[in-house]
């Protein structure tokens, strides 16, 4: 029998990159945690805030958007089309299927063809900063937009024009500075469902008013029409701002070649997807080592792809021609959305940073941790169920507030997508839609074991593991197999905390709050309109 691994403390050298990352490289390690700012967990403020939105002693920003959309109809509605129509490009860099540059395509026909389009993208680096937007998602987003921008002038004549607005408070001005300017008496744009996004167009719609400019909000499913006209000078296709750009240009060209950008490249990932795995999508996906996931998040996340699209080709790629039966690939389903758990004392202690530091750079002990975090570190994008694999681990295991994690993926991922991330993290702690029962707890080694059962994907990611002879448990547990000298030999680093240990402390901690939640009648049937709601988007990580 192989010696027993004894747990012990871990040096600062293991924990500041020592022993391979991504690469293999302590350098990447090291940068990687640099660029990761290691912030305390967030507070609990949005937890309050919650409540009073859902018990109406706050209205929600998607209410006061449309509040303020109908206050203002009767006034916007007698706005004369002026000179130009402006559609402006936010979460929707693409020609089909955006609806809003349809309505603006449709309002220059309706003028008799004598105004013109022009499209407008504001880039404002505070606001990539406080939507902690990664370099990654950004050098994607800019890719497409040279794409976006280059399509609307050669095939319709209609100029994109691209401004930096340093400050996010100034983007709201700006933008009806420059409608003004043009003498544009339409101003498009595509709903966005974040907080701050909601308050803001609120106010362009209160505003533009006074300023003879009518905002108009869209989320139809018309495909742009061709009749676009009356270029206009634009500016120069943006640098990414300080502090958002890649390491360079070998970082650059691999990021571009893993993730071909613009509308053109997520309608051909889409085909292909459809045509060669969506059938066996649900028997695929949870692979690991197998690329069995389709691939079109960082299309979705910055808007080269509409969601419309996606499902309108699954459902005609069916037999049946719908969604809910034929291929189980295609098959979808609803999810509420829950307030619960939202009181978990998470600890704030030098041995959680620890662990947080160490999680954050692929050195938790756990090798299909380790090869997630190192994955995610390389190429910006991490495997679905790999995410689910690690989120429980962070949440259950290490006891972490989610909350922080979440911000280290937004930090980090080419797709990430707002909603998306906080809805998953939300997921996997009980607090968000369709929450996890808080006794499901993932077993990492059963996981690796289930999902990575030839070892191709921990070997991949985590280089002292690479040339390892061990096949099966061995090589998902090596701390627990070959006994601590034998890990020595292979310098692989201890793992954090040992999982039955860590599962039970959970279990206490979230039973803890489930009584509290109880006695505050937060957590039964009569109650379930306190469970529900939201703020018309997700609060957390703003």
């Amino acid at each position: 029998m192989p010696k027993r691994w004894t747990w012990k403390k871990r040096s600062k050298e293991e924990l500041s990159g020592g022993g391979g990352g991504a690469t293999g490289s302590s350098s990447t390690n090291k940068k990687s945690q640099t660029s990761t700012s290691f912030l305390p967990a967030p507070s609990s403020a949005s937890r309050y805030s919650g409540e009073e939105y859902i018990t109406g002693v706050r209205e929600k920003p998607i209410q006061t958007l449309l509040s303020a959309l109908a206050a203002t109809h009767p006034e916007r509605s007698r706005i004369p089309v002026g000179n130009c129509v402006v559609h402006w490009f936010r979460g929707d860099l693409r020609v089909a299927d955006n609806s809003a540059l349809s309505l603006a395509s449709q309002a220059i026909q309706e003028a008799g063809g004598r105004v013109g389009l022009v499209g407008l993208y504001v880039l404002s680096p505070q606001d990539l900063e406080a939507h902690v937007v990664s370099p990654a998602k950004l050098d994607f987003a800019l890719r497409s937009l040279k794409i976006l921008k280059e399509d609307l002038e050669s095939k319709f004549g209609v100029p994109l024009w691209i401004e930096v607005v340093e400050k996010r408070k100034d983007v709201e001005g700006r933008v009806l500075k420059l409608c003004r300017q043009w003498k544009a008496g339409r101003l498009l744009v595509n709903m966005e469902y974040e907080v701050d996004e909601l308050r803001r167009d609120a106010k362009i719609v209160k505003d533009g008013v006074g300023c003879w400019i009518s905002a108009r909000h869209r989320s139809g499913t018309r495909i742009i029409s061709e009749r676009l006209i009356l270029p206009s000078s634009t500016r120069l296709y943006p640098p990414a701002p300080p502090g958002k750009a890649l390491e360079g240009k070998e970082q650059a060209e691999y990021l571009a070649s893993l993730y071909p950008a613009g509308e053109h490249a997520a309608q051909a990932r889409l085909k292909k997807f459809i045509k060669d795995r969506v059938n066996d999508y649900h028997e695929d996906r949870n692979g690991l080592a197998d690329n069995g996931t389709s691939m079109l998040s960082v299309h979705f996340a910055s808007g080269t792809l509409s969601a419309r699209q996606a499902v309108s080709a699954a459902r005609d790629a069916n037999a049946l021609k719908v969604l809910n039966g034929g291929s189980k690939g295609i098959q979808s389903m609803n999810k509420p959305l829950k307030l619960r758990y939202s009181t978990i004392p998470w600890p704030e202690t030098p041995l959680s940073e620890s662990h947080f530091r160490a999680f954050c750079i692929g050195h938790t002990g756990y090798p299909v941790i380790d090869a997630a975090i190192r994955q995610l570190l390389k190429t910006k994008y991490m495997h679905n169920r790999a995410r689910i694999i690690v989120a429980s681990f962070l949440i259950k295991d290490l006891l972490i507030d989610w909350r922080r994690a979440e911000r280290f993926f937004m930090e980090h991922l080419v797709d990430g997508d707002f909603a998306s991330n906080n809805g998953d993290w939300g997921r996997c702690a009980g607090t968000g839609v369709n929450p996890q029962p808080y006794f499901r707890i993932f077993n990492p080694l059963r996981q690796s074991l289930k999902f990575d059962p030839r070892g191709e994907y921990i070997r991949t990611w985590v280089e002292e593991l690479r040339d390892a002879t061990q096949e099966g448990r061995a090589l998902h547990a090596p701390f627990e197999v070959l006994g601590e000298e034998e890990v020595k030999k292979i310098r692989y680093v201890a793992p954090l905390v040992e999982h039955n240990v860590a599962r039970k402390r959970c279990l206490e901690v979230y039973k803890g709050v489930q009584m509290t939640a109880e006695k505050a009648g937060m957590y039964n049937n009569n109650n379930n309109k306190q469970e529900e709601g939201g703020a018309g988007g997700a609060s957390s990580g703003k």
